[in-house]
């Protein structure tokens, strides 16, 4: 994924006498307008970075350029989702609720194109029983985030 002008310059900040990245092409490789995903922070009390106005075009740009995503989390914005291969070839899918005061209702994890015929997840909250979860149509629905969990696939 480029940005911009990368490419333009050197390792030292030396500006090249041509884009050492031009001609770089191919069906993984995407280019972004920096103005895309420009951003200014919100101080105060706290200090939030909101999401690029083009924060579609960057998520769509991530997703080409990785040749398809794992999974896909919808719900509420205040959940954080991370995922990984284990050597044991399953998905490790760690999620954090960031309004732990709230758990986040209304999750559905939609697997990518690696995982979507895994008939099997484990649901492993940081308290309480571990939850065998159906998943139909290569789609996990979760039950309330409190704070964190992880969902184990395959």
């Amino acid at each position: 994924m480029l940005v911009g002008e990368n490419g333009r310059y050197d390792e030292n900040g030396r500006q090249r006498t041509r884009n050492a990245l031009d001609g770089l092409e191919g069906p993984r490789v995407v280019r972004v307008d920096p103005a895309a995903i420009r951003t200014t922070p919100v101080s105060g009390y706290e200090i939030r970075v909101p999401m690029p106005k083009g924060w579609k075009k960057l998520s769509a740009a991530i997703e080409q350029a990785a040749g398809g995503l794992s999974v896909r989390l919808h719900g509420p914005d205040t959940v954080a989702l991370s995922a990984y291969e284990l050597p044991s070839h399953r998905l490790a899918v760690h999620l954090v609720n960031y309004a732990a005061a709230d758990p986040a209702q209304g999750l559905r994890l939609e697997l990518g194109r690696r995982w979507k015929d895994c008939r099997r997840a484990q649901l492993r909250p940081l308290d309480g029983p571990q939850q065998e979860l159906p998943v139909t149509t290569s789609t996990i629905t979760l039950p309330p985030l409190p704070l964190y969990a992880v969902v184990l696939l395959g």
